[in-house]
């Protein structure tokens, strides 16, 4: 009897220091496999911030521009956007309004499609898609527009939806044209 417990408790010893090894072994591989995450993740990371350098080609920027080294604030944007008004030479007009719904909107008047269409990749990189990224931290809701004098018509982007609504008409009230006439 003696012999049987004897063999009990060391056969009970030997599979408690195998279980014990056993979660050594599982924390080792589940620590290991942390740490491999965490590098990745931090490449990623470093990649994401270099890939933006790369894509970039060097154009030349206004005058009044902050500098790029960090992402515009709400409130830069905004400022921005009132700035580019006063800009004689710029054909495009930028305003932020409040719609109905509360849904903040930034809006870019275009004389023409060709205008919009030769502008608004640097326009959205620049300080429209900020002014999205901003809005959407600070939970308001936000959206960026499109008006085209031309061809009477009108689409937005809401920040939250990342869909472009359909094109449709704006019922611009053309004045007369004068020789130099702004939109």
């Amino acid at each position: 009897m003696q012999r049987v417990f004897a063999t009990a408790v060391v056969g009970l010893l030997l599979v408690g220091c195998a279980a014990d090894s056993g979660w050594k072994v599982a924390y080792e591989q589940e620590r290991t496999t942390r740490q491999e995450q965490e590098s990745r993740i931090r490449n990623l990371e470093a990649q994401q911030r270099q890939q933006p350098r790369a894509q970039q080609t060097p154009q030349p920027q206004p005058q009044q521009s902050p500098p790029q080294d960090r992402a515009m604030t709400r409130a830069e944007s905004i400022a921005f956007c009132e700035k580019l008004n006063q800009a004689g030479e710029i054909a495009i007009r930028c305003e932020v309004f409040t719609m109905k719904t509360g849904t903040q909107v930034m809006s870019f008047v275009f004389p023409d499609w060709q205008t919009l269409t030769r502008s608004w990749e640097e326009i959205t990189n620049y300080f429209a898609g900020q002014y999205c990224v901003s809005s959407l931290k600070m939970n308001i809701q936000a959206a960026i527009g499109q008006v085209l004098i031309k061809e009477d018509a009108f689409r937005y982007f809401p920040c939250q939806g990342n869909t472009w609504t359909e094109w449709d008409t704006a019922n611009i009230q053309k004045p007369s044209n004068t020789r130099n006439q702004r939109y």
